[in-house]
């Protein structure tokens, strides 16, 4: 959410309004926070080297599904660590922190987050601020933002750092993509070190609302650009899940969060938008919520809307339920978690009642699906940063009821996802995860399509029970989509959790042949003997197995020399001597292939040195 220190002149068009929704939605709150305490602190104070959290990070065996519903409801750290303005004084990191109408944030501020049951704190970043040559982030900025996420991870809450709006760089993309890229990718490559060993209650988010660029598509026009357009945010996100991935620390298994188009939801579920592809499985989607504009956004009339006061019709729901399904069948069906880092509403021309109602229906809408909501605040809207806790306690309780009865998390936890495996009739085990301590697993239900979910070729029903196990009988070789789903003793269900697996019962094919049949002549000599290994499929695992001579005419290592056993050796020296009597000595050279299945062949082959040559 881009945001500005201004609370006068919002006035913008409708693609501006897109691509930075709290515009205007932070404006009365901005004024009202003006008088706030700005207290100067050193910025001496904010070394960049502090560790905080990092002491004894660990990352879980977890999804990135089980870890979101964790996060329970959010809310945004937001008009501070991301306030931009050339007229701002840049000589203290404090001068930007306060610019936009936030007190200096302290630890108790953070707590009482925690405190109020908020279970993840979103902390929009801006970090070009005071940034040095080459892109370097200011030491005393990035130590700054350690120190804020630290004292959020201590109070036990998941923490989303992201790069914010940043002064609005990221409309440059399209112009000057090859400086922007870099300038995004060094931003990253200094992030995942600074905080490489945090544990995974970490996220890092690829950018805010920035993944739009109508100079390139105007999508209030024709489509022209659109691929363009959604190509370059689609390359955008790859690269920030590759500097990730490839950074040290606990990064290969960061989760991550990676923004949609505008984060708008239509534009984010068009099939033009691709996930990145990511080894570790372990990316959601960001999208945000401010629908509709005129009642969200808008405190007064614009040139593009009438603003609204109330909201509330049956139109508004069947929107609200719209858009949230859309959602929940594009990604959270697909097994692909769902976080809506920002949801709010302009708070001036509304009564207290229409705002609770809007964001309540707005947050259960979301948590309902398996998405993750995040609430849009500022300083006083609707956490108070004087007294640290939440200005309208029914808007809370509100929030927070959504979580009485949660519903459960099946992960299944039997193969790797895309995992090849032997067996027509898989085992598929599973873990039943509540948040609410007292219920249990009461049902379940397990399906498999070979077609990619166009039909369901295997249905187990609604089975009673707290069983974590299921067979399927009977599967053919090929590619097969597993889900599972329980459901609590409070009737709850779960989100399907999916698997896919590649079954192969085939043996692989292995040939090999040798430079030499024949050693000759029978000298008491060692000859080097090569190998040529040759299979059908890609293959987990070729090894020399062993070499077995017909017999004994000297020690086995004075026989077979240089062979490395249990290895892909096709190097070995061979005795080249005669038998006692007239029995040729033979050879035999077996090697093992296992292919990614698990399905195993041995091929032999032999080698003879002769009692004589008369038979040539």
């Amino acid at each position: 959410m881009k945001t500005s220190k201004k609370s006068r002149g919002f006035t913008k068009s409708i693609i501006s309004l897109c691509k930075s929704a709290s515009l205007l939605l932070m404006a009365a709150a901005l004024t009202v926070s003006m008088g706030s305490s700005l207290t100067e602190i050193p910025d001496k104070a904010f070394a960049a080297d502090s560790t905080g959290s990092e002491a004894t990070a660990e990352m879980r065996e977890i999804t990135t599904m089980e870890l979101v519903k964790e996060m329970g409801i959010g809310i945004n750290l937001g008009n501070t660590l991301e306030a931009t303005g050339s007229w701002i004084n840049g000589t203290s990191v404090t001068n930007y922190e306060t610019a936009w109408g936030s007190p200096v944030i302290t630890e108790e501020m953070i707590k009482g987050y925690a405190n109020e049951g908020f279970g993840v704190l979103r902390i929009p970043v801006a970090w070009s601020n005071m940034m040095g040559e080459d892109y370097t982030i200011n030491p005393s900025y990035l130590g700054r933002a350690k120190e804020v996420v630290d004292w959020a991870l201590d109070s036990d809450m998941y923490v989303i750092l992201n790069i914010h709006w940043d002064g609005g760089w990221f409309e440059k993309f399209p112009s000057e993509k090859e400086e922007s890229m870099y300038k995004y990718t060094r931003i990253w490559t200094q992030l995942t070190e600074a905080f490489k060993n945090y544990d995974d209650h970490l996220m890092f988010e690829s950018f805010n609302e920035e993944g739009v660029w109508p100079d390139l598509w105007n999508f209030y026009g024709s489509d022209d650009g659109k691929e363009e357009a959604y190509a370059l945010l689609n390359e955008i996100n790859q690269r920030f899940v590759d500097i990730v991935r490839g950074s040290g620390g606990n990064n290969k298994q960061r989760h991550l969060l990676v923004g949609g188009y505008v984060t708008d939801i239509e534009k984010t579920v068009d099939e033009l938008y691709k996930l990145p592809n990511d080894p570790q499985n372990r990316c959601a989607v960001s999208v945000h919520y401010y629908t509709p504009a005129t009642f969200a956004i808008l405190e007064e009339d614009a040139s593009w809307g009438t603003a609204r006061t109330e909201w509330g019709t049956d139109e508004d729901f069947a929107e609200l339920n719209r858009l949230m399904d859309m959602v929940k069948t594009r990604f959270i069906d697909n097994g692909i978690p769902v976080i809506m880092g920002e949801f709010g509403v302009a708070t001036k021309n509304k009564t207290q009642e229409m705002i609770r109602l809007y964001l309540s229906s707005v947050n259960s809408a979301a948590y309902s699906r398996g998405i993750t909501p995040v609430l849009w605040d500022v300083t006083n809207l609707h956490y108070n940063r004087d007294i640290f806790e939440m200005n309208d306690k029914v808007l809370l309780e509100q929030l927070m009821a959504v979580k009485a009865n949660s519903a459960p998390t099946a992960s299944i936890t039997s193969y790797q996802d895309g995992q090849a495996i032997n067996l027509n009739s898989p085992q598929i085990d599973w873990t039943f995860l509540d948040a609410d301590d007292a219920d249990v697993q009461a049902a379940y239900q397990v399906q498999a399509s070979s077609n990619g979910w166009e039909t369901v070729d295997v249905d187990s029903g609604e089975l009673a029970g707290a069983s974590g196990s299921y067979t399927l009988n009977g599967l053919a070789d090929g590619d097969w989509s597993i889900r599972v789903r329980a459901k609590d003793n409070r009737g709850a269900w779960s989100e399907w959790a999916y698997r896919s697996l590649g079954i192969n019962t085939v043996a692989p094919t292995l040939n090999v042949v040798l430079d030499k049949e024949t050693l000759w002549p029978a000298n008491n000599k060692l000859v080097k003997v090569t190998a040529t290994v040759e299979t059908d499929v890609e293959l987990s695992q070729v090894e020399l197995l062993s070499i077995t001579p017909s017999i004994a005419v000297g020690s086995y290592e004075s026989m077979v020399q240089e062979a490395d056993f249990g290895t892909f050796d096709t190097e070995f020296k061979l005795l080249a001597k005669k038998a006692k009597g007239k029995e040729p000595l033979v050879y035999t050279i077996t090697y093992k292939a296992i292919d990614q299945a698990g399905n195993v062949t041995e091929a032999d082959v032999t080698v003879t040195v002769p009692h004589d040559q008369s038979g040539k």
